[in-house]
């Protein structure tokens, strides 16, 4: 996933080249693969900014021999930004000589901001006061564009420190600008350039599960001064307001990137006597400009090395939005345009968490990030869904319900679910009571299990059951095999096994520790259980040749009776 700059309000307009995100600093942690990110922020949209939402999307490397992505453990705010910790922010330092002028230290803004919630997907950042005096200032960079030819060209450079018209392209057509060094870009400040400072610094993000090739890439939206609506978004509002920040962490072994060498610099001492040092590590390391916890390269100042010699680079920009990791995290329900350029396969769990007699809760988890728990819809009272199965080719979750309903709800109906927004839709009636199971076989026929009453076949257009294989005794829940062949069933501790074709059922296994509430079939051939004990929240791996527990460590979950469960991999 690239992310090129939004396009120029008129063609005859040269953009100046900009950044929205730089992190500051860079620390390294006891764990050798959990780092703190600090960043500072850039508005050049056209309003001021009082929130930052920033939430993990798909454009994500899993390293090493990790088997989930890097995830947030935790955010926080640094008032006074760089160094994470100490020190005062001294928000930038003078570019290299002959790449820029400069002639003013500039003392960084104090981030009054807080961390108003914080997920192991998602952070928002807000300003609490509410007030101008404490927001993140904007320079409106597409607003000044907007004339065009030379008029837009100069008012957008004028905007951006360090900028400069300096004629016409290659072929004569248009004036341009340039940044000379683009370490300037962050220097503005009303003392500097009588312009107001639209940079914020402090904004700290804790990352683990960093291993050496992995990435992890947020969609970050500055929010208005209601703290609800985001300044931008894909074809609506300004294009500056939002966009993409990708951090990405190498192999071991040297920067990669053209250009780069990797080289530490040394840099002038300020007028002042102040200069640039490591926030951790020997007080004598010289940095790159702006820059404190890091070294970074000579041509790139996007590309970062720890302490700890850990290399990391970073690519910012605006106007993108990524399909977001969790759909739950979506809450300001902004449209997508962008794609990865290589999808990966994704692996999606629902469950179905039973409340007292009949209410009922949805939730998602998503193995490959860390198993993080979203709840999905609302509390669904007096339903009492009881069995849950996601086709196999349409990739939508059918729900049955149970013979305890209330609120006027029916017994053993057929619901689907909007798996992006939990909207229930009621199908229609089995005509028969409890639906306790259902499970589709891998053509989509879809088969549920009534209570006294045995298998039947389910018609996905009015949710009618058709009995098939009369069976007097009940399960808590069944799935098929891979190959439409088998499918089993749980009931108490023990696990049956029927064979369609002959019409033979057995035992397959009887070591189940506790009754079983919740099963379903992995592409592997074994099976995810939930147990039905009032105290285990986890979900556990089952080897149905073995008869035995395959998971060491089960996942944990937040919920205690989950009645049914789906695991699909696209």
């Amino acid at each position: 996933m690239g992310d090129p700059p939004p396009p120029p309000p008129s063609p005859s307009t040269y953009m100046p080249t900009v950044f929205c995100f730089r992190i500051t600093d860079i620390v390294d942690t006891d764990d050798p693969n959990r780092f703190k990110f600090m960043f500072e922020t850039l508005n050049w949209s056209n309003q001021n900014a009082h929130g930052l939402l920033m939430a993990l999307n798909e454009a994500a490397i899993i390293g090493g021999q990790q088997t989930i992505r890097p995830l947030i453990t935790s955010a926080d705010i640094d008032s006074n930004g760089r160094p994470i910790g100490s020190g005062d922010d001294d928000a930038n330092f003078p570019p290299i000589d002959g790449t820029g002028t400069f002639t003013q230290f500039k003392l960084g803004q104090t981030n009054s901001w807080q961390v108003a919630r914080s997920t192991n997907s998602m952070v928002i950042f807000s300003n609490p006061a509410a007030a101008d005096d404490t927001s993140l200032a904007f320079r409106d960079l597409l607003g000044a564009a907007t004339p065009g030819s030379i008029t837009g060209t100069t008012a957008a450079c004028n905007l951006v420190p360090g900028c400069t018209v300096t004629g016409r392209d290659n072929l004569g057509r248009q004036v341009v600008s340039e940044v000379l060094n683009i370490e300037t870009v962050d220097n503005g400040s009303p003392n500097i350039d009588q312009l107001p400072d639209n940079v914020l610094d402090g904004f700290v993000l804790e990352v683990e599960n960093f291993q050496p090739g992995s990435a992890i890439s947020f969609n970050w939206f500055l929010m208005d001064e209601t703290g609800t609506q985001s300044i931008g978004s894909a074809g609506r509002g300004n294009q500056m307001g939002f966009g993409t920040f990708t951090i990405r962490r190498h192999e071991d072994g040297t920067i990669e990137g053209e250009g780069n060498d990797g080289d530490t610099i040394d840099i002038p001492t300020p007028p002042d006597g102040r200069r640039a040092i490591r926030a951790v590590g020997d007080d004598s390391d010289i940095l790159f400009p702006g820059n404190t916890g890091t070294t970074q390269s000579l041509r790139e100042m996007f590309v970062f090395e720890t302490f700890d010699q850990v290399q990391f680079s970073v690519e910012p920009g605006p106007g993108l939005t990524a399909p977001f990791l969790v759909p739950q995290d979506n809450i300001l329900n902004v449209s997508v345009n962008s794609e990865l350029l290589h999808p990966v396969d994704r692996c999606y769990f629902y469950g179905l968490q039973d409340t007292d007699l009949n209410n009922s809760q949805v939730f998602t988890m998503f193995p490959d990030a860390g198993y993080i728990i979203s709840e999905l819809g609302e509390l669904f009272a007096g339903y009492d869904l009881e069995g849950m199965d996601m086709h196999p080719h349409d990739k939508e979750l059918y729900l049955s319900s149970g013979d305890d309903t209330e609120n006027g709800h029916p017994n053993g109906t057929i619901y689907k679910m909007d798996i992006t927004t939990g909207g229930l839709t009621k199908i229609g009636e089995t005509g028969f009571g409890e639906v306790a199971a259902i499970s589709f076989d891998r053509h989509g026929t879809l088969w549920g299990w009534a209570d006294g009453e045995g298998l039947m076949r389910i018609d996905l257009g009015n949710g009618k059951g058709t009995l098939v294989v009369p069976f007097a005794d009940g399960v808590e829940d069944m799935t098929w095999n891979n190959d439409g062949t088998l499918l089993y069933a749980v009931a108490g501790t023990r696990l049956y096994e029927y064979k369609f074709a002959t019409n033979e059922v057995r035992e397959a296994c009887n070591t189940f520790t506790a009754p079983v509430e919740g099963i379903d079939m992995l592409d592997s051939g074994e099976l995810v259980y939930t147990r039905n004990n009032g105290t285990d929240k986890s979900i556990h791996e089952f080897n149905i040749n073995t008869c035995s527990d395959t998971f060491t460590s089960p996942i944990r979950t937040d919920y205690d009776d989950i009645e049914g469960i789906t695991w699909v991999c696209d």
